[in-house]
């Protein structure tokens, strides 16, 4: 499975995670070296992905008790359920209802397909200045599933844009040769939560049915600025110099905190402002 150690309701390890994927190209580069730049589309389908996850909801409803709906009729009972239902009991011992206890929440051999482009952007306009832009597109969608009204729908966690921009100058001369400042800007549209379906019964599940009300609930889109600093250059002045780098690296330097989505129904916020120092030596 994808980490190894991921279980489905019934306690069994689930199947590794499969894929089968194209993924087409161009490049371009000038005859002067100064822009360099690729653009690839791709489409990749998936069986066990690790963003298959199934809600709780989702899981009573793909492995009922009873064949009617009725937690209290044996007679129509599913067998090969019963061990992830247990029964409740009054003080007299008496039944009184049934509780859904998997072991796991990963079902097998759910398929997925994701499918976008990517475009890397280089331009070097100087020996000195260095630019890049990147971004990428990206739509999923759940192919198979156990439970059919998930077919067709958006895979949590998904953000169907991103974009990286970094520029970055190194100082050729001067009392500051071999210095070099930068900064770098990331974006993320906002990605799914999950979507979730209404409880048109009102008995406090949701029901998922063909013509069941939906909702698809996305978090924040997440900005961050970074810039940093530095220096590199020969420690001395022999052909053999041991080399060195020094940086200093202020991360998200607004402490612009974004709650985002990282997969089904999980959550969580973006790193506050980081200030890292670095120091690098090549002998």
């Amino acid at each position: 499975s994808p980490s190894g150690f991921e279980y489905d309701v019934f306690g069994e390890i689930t199947p590794p995670e499969t894929g089968r994927g194209i993924e087409l190209g161009l490049k371009y580069s000038s005859g002067d070296g100064k822009i360099n730049a690729q653009l690839t589309a791709f489409r990749i389908e998936k069986k066990n992905e690790k963003n298959t996850n199934i809600t709780y909801s989702q899981l009573q409803e793909i492995f009922p008790r009873t064949a009617s709906g009725d937690i209290m009729d044996d007679s129509t009972a599913i067998a090969a359920n019963a061990s992830l239902w247990v029964p409740r009991r009054n003080d007299d011992g008496d039944i009184t209802g049934y509780s859904f206890d998997p072991k796991g929440n990963r079902v097998a051999n759910e398929e997925t397909r994701s499918e976008g482009v990517e475009l890397d952007l280089y331009y070097n306009p100087t020996k000195q200045l260095s630019l890049f832009f990147g971004y990428a597109y990206l739509d999923t969608i759940k192919l198979k599933s156990s439970l059919e009204e998930l077919i067709d729908l958006t895979i949590p966690g998904t953000s169907n844009h991103s974009a990286n921009f970094t520029a970055r100058y190194t100082f050729p001369s001067g009392k500051l040769k071999n210095c070099f400042i930068g900064a770098n800007q990331k974006y993320r549209s906002a990605a799914l939560l999950n979507t979730y379906f209404a409880d048109t019964d009102f008995d406090g599940n949701a029901d998922y049915e063909s013509d069941t009300p939906r909702y698809e609930v996305y978090l924040e889109a997440q900005h961050s600025t970074d810039i940093f600093a530095g220096w590199q250059g020969k420690l001395g002045k022999g052909r053999n110099a041991p080399r060195a780098r020094f940086q200093v690296i202020v991360n998200n330097v607004f402490d612009n905190i974004n709650l985002v989505s990282t997969g089904s129904n999980n959550a969580r916020y973006t790193d506050s402002k980081t200030v890292t120092a670095s120091a690098t030596f090549t002998f």
